[in-house]
């Protein structure tokens, strides 16, 4: 993070929650992992830390994939109705609070209520396979049911779903601007795009579909191929993954400003952000903050609209004043001419 507000700002609240995951994942529970490939059984070889283990991976890596399709969904929000969420602070706590919430503490509180203190079955556990096999509740038809079809399958069909949507409402956005899509510009989150949506419907849809055929029909279905290679899908995912890069200058939707200097004077330029649209308003602020920019940096008055104008008055000012002489013409006489009385003035002529 470049500076403290980017902390503050709502895209990035479920990146940071998705890096601290991750992190978790990669430096604690990635070890058992490789613990056990290395030595070929489950170190150590107890129930208890069967549980653990189970409970531990189930809950980061559902984590992971709930907060992925979570950010998907308001990626939306943030970029075509950012005025619903930062409209009021009862909108944010509704549209982003609860929801980040619901997906950190949600995937924690299921399994630990399926895995660690459910009543209802009797865990069996093989300490020479992955994960120790499963738990009992994933072979009950109600809770393993849903476990893979809610919490898996549907949650990486929505990530793929809401990220193609985005790319399309992206591209319709720029169509019904009039404007073409520059793929030179918008490369970067054309293929971030694309990155996400396959890797979760290639990595995560297989381990689901085949562990709803065993749950409901075929219980040996691709069974060895499951423990061997299945299994460690979501570890793919998550090191190939793309994280989104939090950039504390810009933000979603908006204007980003950057200034540097000249030989002799200060440029300002105002680049285009990735992810539109602008309405009238940005625009019409825009134009307002070019304007002053220009008037502070060159002496042209906001009163000024076009440069032929401000040329044009700016010459007339520093045009020093000139005086024409006057010159004296000689004055000039009409003789008069001695017209004939009329018959009216003769009649008035005393005799």
């Amino acid at each position: 993070m470049s500076s403290r507000k980017s902390l503050k700002k709502l895209h990035n609240h479920v990146i940071i929650a998705m890096l601290i995951i991750n992190f978790i994942i990669t430096s604690t529970e990635l070890p058992i992992t490789l613990s056990f490939l290395h030595h070929g059984i489950v170190f150590p070889a107890t129930d208890g830390f069967c549980k653990f283990w189970t409970f531990y991976n189930f809950s980061l890596q559902v984590t992971s994939e709930f907060l992925m399709t979570f950010a998907s969904i308001e990626r939306h929000l943030l970029v075509f109705h950012l005025h619903l969420v930062n409209g009021t602070r009862l909108r944010r706590i509704i549209l982003h609070y609860i929801p980040l919430i619901f997906c950190l503490s949600y995937v924690w509180i299921f399994y630990f209520s399926t895995i660690i203190v459910y009543p209802y079955c009797k865990n069996s556990f093989s300490y020479t396979v992955m994960l120790c096999g499963l738990p009992c509740f994933e072979f009950t038809i109600p809770l393993g049911t849903y476990d893979w079809f809610a919490d898996n399958l549907t949650t990486a069909a929505l990530t793929a779903l809401f990220s193609l949507l985005l790319l399309l409402r992206f591209v319709l956005q720029q169509r019904r601007m009039k404007r073409t899509f520059k793929w030179h510009r918008n490369r970067k989150i054309v293929l971030q795009l694309i990155t996400i949506a396959t890797l979760y419907t290639i990595f995560w849809t297989p381990l689901s579909i085949v562990a709803l055929i065993q749950i409901i029909w075929i219980p040996t279905f691709l069974q060895d191929f499951q423990t061997e290679y299945l299994y460690y899908f979501p570890y793919v995912v998550l090191i190939l993954r793309q994280e989104c890069k939090c950039d504390g200058n810009s933000g979603v939707g908006g204007q980003q400003v950057t200034s540097a200097k000249t030989a002799d004077k200060r440029v300002t330029r105002i680049t285009r952000a990735q992810i539109l649209p602008m309405n009238t308003i940005k625009i019409f602020n825009q134009a307002r903050y070019l304007l002053n920019v220009v008037s502070r940096y060159s002496d042209i008055t906001a009163n000024d609209i076009t440069a032929r104008q401000y040329r044009e008055r700016h010459y007339r000012k520093t045009l020093p004043r000139t005086t024409i002489p006057r010159t004296t013409l000689p004055r000039t006489t009409i003789p008069r001419t001695t017209l004939p009385p009329t018959p009216i003035q003769r009649a008035r002529v005393p005799p």
